[in-house]
């Protein structure tokens, strides 16, 4: 890890930042389930088809929707559970949960039962220690670095996505057989797998979910959070102070230090005169050093001296508005597509380890993008990179039914609304921190992730749709025109905020 950390340039100014960033990145290293749902849930479907009598997709796409109010409420109040029985506790204990719920959720006989320790009890779970996590790294951290320890984070995520889809691929279907089953729900025909595949549900996930906690657990006991106390930083304000000024003063000799200028005849007034005179100079010079210390402890991030608007009134102002009901537009198609993916493309491509070739494919290019977008945000204008990437994504979203049923295609078009998107969940972190500084800026990430939970309660609906009067290919092309909305959004940020406090 200490190498990565070397290649990355993160310098963990001491030991604890650096067991907290290796345990974050273990954490995420032990979560890949909770993002591996879209490539792999056409093996929990033909599972609940094989063992549930009247089991139907759509009304698995309602379950999930009211499930998803949970895990977005979560996220709200996940800082201020931290905050309130502190941060260390939040993180374990919600690790531990998460464990035990999956492993509870493999026995269960209906979807619905599924989906309460799955999702309600282990995502939920999942999601209230994730902003925590972030927020006990960047506490330790310069907000210089806030984006490269973030892109880390999420890289560890996304790898932990890899193995996962490739391990769970592996064990559940070894000889890459077809989903051959076809089921129709209103105008869209599904293809799932047989009971040869099905059966081996169970094992396979509590095969994935010990190697989960392997990772996960250990990594959780790592995390702390540094908290820095109004005396603290006073006395590290005059540490700095006191040691930049004999660093100073050590360069010159006493005699350049104290410039004596002895004549014969007024001896006295002389050195009293120029004695008079350095001490001034000492002072002056103590006054600069004293103002650089104030700027090198913001810089660092100890002290936050510019004024940022509250937590509450961050969040009806102009630059979250804009970004939150953009997050809105972008979340729609993204987990739509992501959530639906091999539902939808095994329809088009009957090729079930291609297609788990393109979730591996997006899923290692898109840690690659989360390291690369973490670089990024910390080097240039945060608007520019919103603007660039809002084109991407609309681009690629809207055509891909095109393109559908060719198999290079496909894989170019998905991995790169995957790369992107990766990369936007990354930098939203820092732009947060830059706009409305540490503290809120933080608070306010969970709040914009509700953007995503809400999003995905309207695909639930878009779902049910699917299945009775639309098909997958006019609903993908819909979801994909409305993310041209939220350039016009973004277009209204500016690329640097000053804030003023109340008069």
């Amino acid at each position: 890890m200490d190498y990565i950390f070397k290649k990355l340039q993160i310098q963990a100014p001491t030991k604890e930042a650096h067991d907290t960033l290796v345990g974050a990145c273990l954490f995420k290293l032990g979560s890949g389930l909770i993002l591996a749902w879209g490539s792999i849930n056409l093996y929990f479907y033909s599972y609940f088809f094989e063992i549930e009598e009247g089991f139907q997709m759509k009304k698995a796409s309602v379950t999930f929707g009211l499930m998803m109010l949970f895990l977005g409420f979560g996220s709200v109040v996940s800082v201020q559970l931290a905050e309130k029985f502190g941060f260390e506790r939040i993180i374990r204990g919600c690790g531990i949960l998460y464990i035990v719920s999956i492993y509870l959720c493999v026995f269960m006989k209906t979807f619905n039962q599924f989906a309460l320790f799955y999702l309600l009890i282990g995502c939920t779970a999942f999601t209230i220690s994730a902003i925590p996590i972030l927020n006990c790294v960047w506490s330790h951290f310069d907000q210089n670095q806030s984006g490269k320890v973030s892109g880390l984070s999420f890289f560890c995520l996304s790898l932990s996505t890899i193995v996962t889809i490739f391990l769970f691929t592996a064990i559940i279907n070894p000889d890459n057989s077809s989903p051959t089953i076809t089921k129709k729900e209103g105008d869209q025909e599904i293809k799932i797998f047989d009971e040869h595949i099905s059966s081996r549900f169970q094992l396979t996930m509590i095969i994935i979910n010990t190697i989960q906690a392997i990772f996960l657990i250990p990594g959780s006991l790592k995390i702390t959070k540094k908290i820095i106390t109004g005396s603290q930083q006073d006395e590290s304000s005059s540490r700095i102070q006191e040691l930049q000024f004999v660093q100073q003063n050590s360069q010159h000799s006493p005699n350049q230090q104290y410039d004596y200028k002895i004549e014969e005849d007024d001896e006295n007034v002389q050195n009293q005169i120029s004695l008079d005179k350095n001490k001034s100079n000492d002072k002056q010079q103590l006054n600069k050093n004293k103002e650089k210390s104030d700027q090198s402890t913001r810089t660092s991030g100890i002290v936050e001296s510019q004024y940022y608007p509250p937590l509450k009134q961050s969040i009806f102002t102009e630059p979250f508005m804009m970004i939150y009901l953009t997050g809105i537009l972008n979340a729609l198609y993204i987990a739509f597509l992501s959530m639906n993916f091999k539902v939808y493309a095994s329809t088009k491509i009957n090729d079930d380890y291609f297609l788990t070739f393109i979730l591996i494919v997006n899923q290692i290019l898109g840690g690659v993008a989360n390291l690369t977008f973490g670089h990024i945000i910390d080097r240039f204008c945060y608007k520019k990179c919103l603007l660039i990437i809002q084109v991407v994504i609309g681009l690629f979203a809207a055509t891909i039914p095109l393109i559908s049923t060719s198999k290079p295609l496909l894989l170019i078009w998905y991995v790169t609304i995957g790369m992107v998107s990766n990369g936007l969940q990354t930098i939203m972190g820092p732009i947060f921190i830059k706009i409305f500084g540490i503290d809120t800026g933080s608070k306010l990430l969970p709040i914009k992730a509700t953007s995503f939970f809400a999003a995905v309660i309207i695909v639930q609906m878009v779902n049910y749709l699917v299945f009775t009067y639309m098909t997958y290919d006019s609903a993908i092309t819909c979801l994909g025109i409305i993310i041209f909305l939220g350039f016009a959004l973004l277009a209204r940020l500016k690329t640097s905020y000053t804030w003023s406090p109340p008069q």
